[in-house]
């Protein structure tokens, strides 16, 4: 790497944790009370296990919130018991940053020096990847495993061993647990891991990577068998979203198809009359009114509606992944005062998101390229394709992710187009 690129690195690293550092300042002042705050159910279930009552959500029912995000502010205040949330978010800075460095590793390893940068700097001044670092929601913390996933990818199919596939596979583990949304990642890639081993390794590395990716969910989902009785997934909620975001009363309610960013408050539009009686008065182990239960029932009405409606399904879907790709807009995601330079950059979203596309076009145009990035292709295309299922709000935290990930194919469309610039005609994996 030259001189000016690693220069150029250095400052994107530290304009992204200058930023960062900014934002646990100002998303969450010192002086606010963070028991009001309806993401605190985390923290609940933290402090729950931390009094020695288990792992009780602060919901008043009985829903199973995924425990990644739990069990990372479960740890520094068993260790620490005075920390506050001001110093979590810190730690939440520190892995944003080290998240910028695991772009610039993944897409130089990819397509050289001159990607990994440019991926270093977009990450660096992603708006979002700051925003959300100032809150103790999940998302910076998924985003940072679903990067350490997609670098030991990389590294496993530029030297495939069985270690490295299982490496792989436990970091999509530890993804999941902190959001659901790559439950089924593991036999997505299957194709992808059986093509990158050599021939003796195929069947001992596929099977070692799918039970890699499980040993840690699967440990939280036998938790809750043994707990509830009932074989439960990482998070209960999926059967209610679903049903959500995939209905007949959708269009009937807002035929005119504008954005539907209001149907986490529209259960009139999905609710069973017949799914809620049969449970209506149910308690929990614990106590709580049975929502798990319930949540099953919805997931089964969601995939009876896909069968019987699949026209209705599949337009829906196709508005749903539009608004996915597209929002939130530039501006809505609270500017909290910050310093000019640390403000949203208004084209930045729009610009990233073309390069992106054009990016994974040309990858996909690409044979030796496409191999190169198969890992990140299915990935994206996996994300992209459960985001549209469930996208439900247009707040960014749910194509949070997919944003990220799209600067690894903006960043191969840059240096692409640098090389032509130059002459160059080789590919930018070759150079």
């Amino acid at each position: 790497m030259t001189r000016p690129l690693r220069l150029a690195l250095a400052i994107a690293v530290l304009f992204g944790a200058a930023a960062r550092f900014d934002a646990v300042s100002r998303t969450y002042p010192a002086d606010r009370d963070q028991r009001t705050d309806v993401r605190r159910y985390y923290q609940a279930m933290a402090e729950s296990v931390l009094a020695g009552k288990g792992w009780l959500p602060s919901y008043p029912t009985n829903f199973i919130p995924p425990p990644g995000q739990a069990i990372f502010i479960l740890i520094p205040k068993w260790l620490m018991p005075g920390i506050d949330f001001r110093e979590l978010r810190i730690l939440q800075a520190l892995i944003s940053t080290a998240t910028v460095l695991m772009g610039f590793a993944i897409a130089s390893r990819l397509w050289g020096s001159l990607a990994g940068v440019t991926a270093a700097w977009m990450l660096a001044f992603s708006y979002p990847l700051i925003f959300y670092v100032g809150t103790l929601v999940p998302e910076t913390n998924y985003l940072a495993c679903l990067f350490a996933f997609l670098f030991a990818c990389v590294e496993a199919q530029r030297a495939p061993s069985t270690w490295r596939f299982a490496t792989a596979g436990a970091l999509l583990g530890l993804a999941v647990i902190f959001k659901p949304v790559p439950s089924l990642l593991a036999v997505a890639l299957v194709p992808w891991v059986w093509r990158s081993s050599v021939a003796a390794q195929r069947a001992r590395n596929t099977l070692v990577f799918v039970l890699a990716a499980w040993i840690v969910p699967g440990i939280w989902i036998a938790r809750n068998a043994i707990h509830y009785g009932h074989l439960y997934p990482v998070s209960t909620n999926g059967g209610t979203l679903l049903a959500l975001a995939n209905n007949e009363g959708l269009d009937s309610t807002r035929s005119d198809m504008i954005y539907w960013d209001d149907l986490y408050r529209r259960a009139d539009l999905f609710r069973d009359p017949a799914i809620e009686a049969r449970y209506a008065g149910t308690i929990d182990v614990d106590g709580k009114p049975e929502e798990n239960l319930k949540d099953r029932e919805y997931a089964k009405s969601t995939l009876r509606y896909i069968a019987s409606h699949p026209h209705h399904f599949v337009r829906n879907y196709a508005f749903k992944l539009g608004n996915f790709l597209i929002y939130p807009r530039p501006g809505e995601l609270p500017p909290e005062d910050r310093p000019r330079i640390f403000s949203e950059i208004w084209f930045l979203q729009d610009a990233l998101l073309a390069l992106g596309l054009l990016g994974g076009a040309l990858l996909l145009s690409r044979p030796i390229e496409r191999a190169r990035a198969a890992a990140l292709l299915i990935l994206l295309g996996y994300l992209v394709a459960m985001g549209a299922l469930m996208h439900l709000t247009r707040d960014g935290r749910m194509n949070f992710p997919v944003r990220a990930l799209l600067t690894f194919p903006a960043a191969f469309a840059v240096a692409s187009a640098w090389a032509r610039l130059k002459g160059d005609p080789r590919t930018p994996s070759a150079r």
